[in-house]
């Protein structure tokens, strides 16, 4: 049997705790980064599938823009048709008030005037 001295034990305990340290050293690095796969050998399944996935991302990124500007047209589109109607009620309202027999005739010669500054604006 071979004897040990408490030096040599001491630095076989400093070596088994840095060999330790080293194996915690990954699960902590995915702990802080919050990541499951820290560098692609750790998992070349899902990093084959992660980089799979980078078309789609981007599809789906040009596809939000362009929602976005369908939105914007279609607000435009519903603003337009708004001010169409407001337009075409004023007219019938003057068109009406026109017809209507309480007016006199010199009343009634600027109605066509009031319905195209109507269509105008």
């Amino acid at each position: 049997m071979d004897r040990i001295s408490s030096s040599q034990l001491a630095q076989q305990s400093i070596a088994a705790i840095r060999n330790h340290q080293g194996s915690l050293s990954e699960p902590q690095q995915m702990i802080a980064s919050g990541k499951r796969i820290l560098k692609p050998s750790d998992d070349p399944v899902a990093t084959a599938q992660a980089e799979s996935t980078r078309p789609d991302i981007a599809r789906m990124e040009v596809e939000s823009v362009m929602i976005d500007f369908a939105r914007q047209k279609m607000r435009q589109s519903e603003g337009a048709l708004t001010d169409g109607s407001e337009i075409l009620q004023r007219s019938r309202e003057l068109l009406l008030a026109a017809n209507s027999d309480s007016y006199a005739a010199g009343d009634r010669a600027r109605w066509p005037a009031s319905c195209a500054a109507c269509a105008t604006s």
